[in-house]
């Protein structure tokens, strides 16, 4: 017998949100990784930047979605209509504080909607984040992309 429902994904809204969130990434069955070579700015850069000029945030926005395509291309990285985002942010010390330095998420995402790997960074296609921050030799954000891909 085939069941009603085979994605939780499907489910109503009501429903859905009775799923935890472990169960739908661990139900996806395929990921992609994109390793980003770059320092994304902290809230602290934002305001500055924005503070400035707005010419100034719109230059940090623009070069950081650009890296995040760089990286999509490399990566060859399929579309997906949905999907769960893992941001790991590297850093070279521990000198600001995390919530500080995932204000630079909203560049990240933005870059994946402009290369195509999602069609919009609204609800329906982000279904959760989860961040995390380690120390290493050079900055880089590493985004593991979970979900189904499109195989149109």
């Amino acid at each position: 017998m085939t069941p009603r429902i085979e994605n939780p994904d499907d489910l109503p809204d009501k429903y859905a949100e009775q799923i935890p969130d472990d169960v739908r990434v661990a139900e996806a069955s395929e990921h992609t990784v994109i390793e980003v070579p770059v320092r994304t700015p902290n809230l602290n850069d934002i305001i500055n930047a924005s503070k400035t000029h707005w010419s100034e945030y719109k230059r940090m926005k623009d070069e950081i979605e650009e890296q995040v395509e760089v990286a999509c291309a490399i990566a060859d990285a399929p579309k997906y209509n949905s999907c769960h985002l893992r941001i790991t942010y590297i850093r070279e010390h521990r000198q600001e504080d995390p919530d500080n330095i995932c204000a630079g998420k909203k560049f990240l995402i933005d870059g994946l909607v402009s290369y195509g790997v999602l069609p919009d960074d609204g609800w329906k296609h982000i279904k959760s984040f989860k961040e995390f921050w380690k120390v290493g030799d050079e900055p880089k954000v590493i985004i593991k992309i979970i979900g189904r891909a499109n195989n149109d």
